[in-house]
């Protein structure tokens, strides 16, 4: 049922337009300079998260070539895990399947959530890292004296 939903959202919001959206272009231009160097820098602009989302891209960029539909399917990808991992802390919280579902449902149609699946936003990819954490039981690191 999430699938189908999911798919249903990249039917009616495509994500295949090689255009940058919101903070896109940091992100493209990170890992352009990063296979023409050799060398992963930070540009100054980015924020915190800049590690996990290049990495993470940068394997979508390997295997079907570095243009901003290949970054975009590595965050709907990501969301997409987000939502799965949604679904799994609901149920071992004890959740009934259809409380599980609406759950991991209001995740994946949120109005500002499906306004930036198609991008390289912070909020697609922080959440579904959290969730997948959760689900796997990993603990946060403890909070900096």
């Amino acid at each position: 049922m999430l699938t189908l939903g999911y798919l249903l959202l990249l039917v009616l919001i495509p994500p295949a337009y090689e255009v940058p959206q919101n903070d896109d272009w940091a992100y493209f231009l990170t890992i352009q300079q990063w296979f023409e160097t050799g060398r992963l820098q930070h540009l100054g602009w980015n924020d915190p998260t800049l590690l996990s989302q290049v990495l993470w891209g940068a394997l979508f960029a390997k295997l079907f070539g570095l243009s901003y539909t290949s970054l975009r399917l590595s965050t709907l990808v990501l969301s997409w895990l987000g939502v799965l991992a949604l679904y799994g802390i609901l149920r071992r919280a004890g959740t009934s399947r259809v409380g599980a579902l609406l759950g991991a449902g209001v995740l994946l149609f949120n109005p500002i959530g499906c306004g930036t699946k198609n991008g390289d936003g912070r909020a697609v990819t922080a959440v579904p890292l959290s969730c997948s954490r959760e689900h796997a039981g990993v603990s946060p690191a403890p909070a900096m004296p």
